[in-house]
């Protein structure tokens, strides 16, 4: 199955290729209201959401999912694929008015040991914790669901994989996606990484659970076990179109591979 064209031959056709068929996705998490002075890492304000979608929106692209990505549709079908981390409360107020504005979807990764209850976890690994902030209770995210929201897991505690044993890893993948998929009523077939953080370890352990894919950042490989994401809040908005280019990610995925052959 193709993912992002990166099934296809190394020559020259293939990267190009590949390169049509990058579908871009993007990595948000609080969208806050316009008032907010001082942002916290990766959250952006509602106008600032706006400004992106609206600029995807006048280029032609339109609402993806993650199926879209392992099916390799593409610019050719211009679609771009929201994913929002952790499910904080402030989604319902201030991203969703924006998302239906403009008649997009997007992937909501839960922590699912805390629905309805409050961000605990540490800004980075030996970093001080974030701020808490509400996350979001089960009756809003049954009701996205049956919106067409897909629900997808972040973990159960939102803990680093790589800093657990095989077996607590497995137990984070495998029992966050049977209690999202109890509440919602259907399957729960995506993952990401908190953190962004994955080894083989990790990826071989969501892999094993049963979901379909994964996601991560942009400092691995592009592969199904770890998509590549790029966050918005860091660029502005000509600098997020050109991260956010097939030509862009493959000349970084060529310039990754001779590196590590070297």
């Amino acid at each position: 199955m193709p993912l992002n064209g990166t099934e296809q031959n190394q020559d020259e056709p293939g990267v190009v290729r590949r390169a049509l068929n990058w579908t871009p996705i993007l990595m948000l998490h609080e969208v806050l209201p316009d008032s907010t002075s001082s942002l916290p890492p990766y959250a952006m304000t509602q106008s600032g959401f706006r400004s992106v979608l609206r600029d995807f929106a006048s280029r032609g692209y339109k609402s993806g999912t993650l199926d879209d990505v392992l099916a390799g549709k593409g610019r050719r079908g211009k679609r771009v694929v929201l994913t929002f981390d952790d499910g904080t409360a402030d989604f319902i107020e201030y991203a969703l008015p924006v998302l239906e504005e403009f008649k997009f979807t997007a992937t909501l990764f839960i922590v699912a040991g805390l629905i309805g209850k409050s961000r605990l976890w540490l800004a980075r690994p030996g970093q001080e914790a974030l701020r808490e902030v509400p996350l979001m209770p089960a009756p809003d995210l049954r009701d996205l669901h049956a919106r067409g929201f897909t629900i997808a897991s972040h973990s159960m505690m939102h803990p680093s994989l790589p800093s657990l044993s095989p077996e607590e890893a497995a137990k984070e993948a495998v029992h966050s996606r049977e209690l999202l998929s109890d509440m919602v009523g259907g399957p729960v077939m995506w993952f990401a990484y908190p953190y962004n953080a994955a080894t083989a370890q990790s990826r071989e352990a969501v892999r094993a659970a049963g979901y379909e894919g994964a996601c991560g950042g942009t400092h691995q490989a592009h592969s199904r076990y770890y998509m590549n994401r790029i966050d918005p809040s860091m660029y502005t908005l000509p600098e997020l179109r050109l991260r956010t280019n097939g030509l862009f990610h493959t000349g970084r995925e060529l310039v990754r591979q001779v590196r590590y052959r070297g």
